[in-house]
């Protein structure tokens, strides 16, 4: 009689297609790059139209840009928002701040699967 303490002398094998989960870079190659719904173009736009000046800096004029690097998951949606160059702490949380609010855009593709794509944005300010 078994005890049933004992190891069956047989192995199972069980294979599994995990996801891909990696996070490319705008430089590795892709069929295709993700993109701001209406191109380049409405995305500044869009960034125009939503970016708002601090009242911090109402006394302040400035010129440079601040580098955000953001996410851009399989979905479209946008994740993982970071200032890469700083430029002034309250432009660079503002600038965070539009970035969060983009619509989905279309995603990055390999294989002919959508991926997740990092992408560094330079938002320019320039006051007169």
């Amino acid at each position: 009689p078994s005890s049933g303490n004992e190891y069956s002398p047989s192995e199972i094998a069980i294979d599994f297609k995990l996801a891909d989960n990696k996070i490319y870079e705008m430089f590795d190659v892709l069929e295709s790059a993700p993109e701001f719904p209406g191109g380049n173009s409405e995305m500044f736009k869009f960034i125009s139209q939503n970016l708002n000046w601090p009242p911090e800096g109402a006394e302040m004029a400035i010129q440079g840009s601040t580098f955000c690097g953001f996410v851009i998951e399989k979905d479209g949606s946008i994740n993982i928002v970071e200032v890469v160059i700083p430029l002034q702490h309250w432009f660079d949380a503002e600038a965070m701040r539009v970035i969060k609010r983009m619509p989905r855009w279309t995603a990055g593709k390999k294989d002919g699967k959508p991926v997740r794509v990092y992408f560094i944005l330079p938002i320019k300010i320039h006051t007169q």
